[in-house]
C-alpha cells in the first residue's frame, strides 16, 4: 500500500503542493478505508499509480478550468491545451476510453494542421506584399504608374493579412476552447459511467 502512495505521489509532481496534499490525504482515506493492504489490491481497485494520477491530474486540470470560468476575461489556449492534454491522457489509460482519445488525437491533429496553413498563409503574404512594395520602388523611376500600382497591391495584401491575422487568432482559440468543453464533456460521461459501472458491482 505504502509504494502504491509513494509511486502516485510521484506522478503527482506537477500538481500545486496544497493539490497534491488534499489528493494524497484523500487516497490515504480511501486505502484505509477500503481496507487495501496489498499493492495488487490498489491496483484492482483504483488502477495502476500512472492510471490514477492521470485521473487526478484530468480532474484538478477540470477544476482549475471551472474556476476561472468565472473570470470575465477570456481564457489562456494554453491552460484550454493542458486541459486536453491531461484528459486524452486520463482516457488513454482505460483501453474502454481508446477510440475517445483517438478522436481527440485527430481533432489536435486537424488543429495543428491549421495551425500550420495559417502560419504558411502569412508568410506568404508577407513576402508578396514586401515583393511588391520593392518592385513598385524599383519601377517608380521608369514609370510612375506603374510602380504606384505594384505598391497599392503590395499595401493592399498587407491590409488584408493584418484584418486576416486577428481574425484567424480569434478562430483558433475558439477552436481551442470548444474542444476543452468537448473534451471535459465526453470526460465527465465516460468516468460518470464508469462510476456507476463500479458501484453496480
Amino acid at each position: 500500500m505504502e509504494n502504491y502512495l509513494a509511486e502516485l505521489e510521484q506522478l503527482l509532481h506537477q500538481l500545486h503542493h496544497s493539490d497534491k496534499e488534499e489528493a494524497m490525504n484523500f487516497y490515504r482515506e480511501y486505502v484505509m478505508d477500503a481496507d487495501l493492504v496489498t499493492y495488487e489490491q490498489c491496483i484492482s481497485e483504483l488502477g495502476t499509480p500512472k492510471q490514477l494520477s492521470r485521473k487526478i491530474l484530468a480532474d484538478y486540470s477540470i477544476k482549475a478550468d471551472e474556476k476561472s470560468a468565472d473570470d470575465t476575461t477570456s481564457k489562456n489556449p494554453r491552460s484550454n491545451i493542458k486541459l486536453i492534454w491531461w484528459i486524452a491522457l486520463a482516457l488513454l489509460a482505460s483501453p474502454l476510453a481508446f477510440p475517445i482519445f483517438i478522436i481527440l488525437v485527430m481533432l489536435a491533429a486537424v488543429f495543428f494542421a491549421f495551425l500550420v496553413a495559417f502560419i504558411a498563409v502569412v508568410i506568404a503574404l508577407s513576402l508578396t506584399s514586401i515583393l511588391l512594395v520593392i518592385i513598385g520602388v524599383g519601377v517608380l523611376l521608369q514609370s510612375i504608374w506603374t510602380g504606384l500600382y505594384y505598391i497599392g497591391w503590395g499595401l493592399l495584401i498587407l491590409g488584408i493579412m493584418l484584418t486576416v491575422i486577428p481574425a484567424g487568432i480569434g478562430l483558433l482559440r475558439w477552436l481551442i476552447d470548444k474542444t476543452a468543453q468537448l473534451s471535459k464533456a465526453i470526460y465527465r460521461r465516460f468516468t460518470d459511467k464508469k462510476h456507476m459501472h463500479r458501484e453496480g458491482k
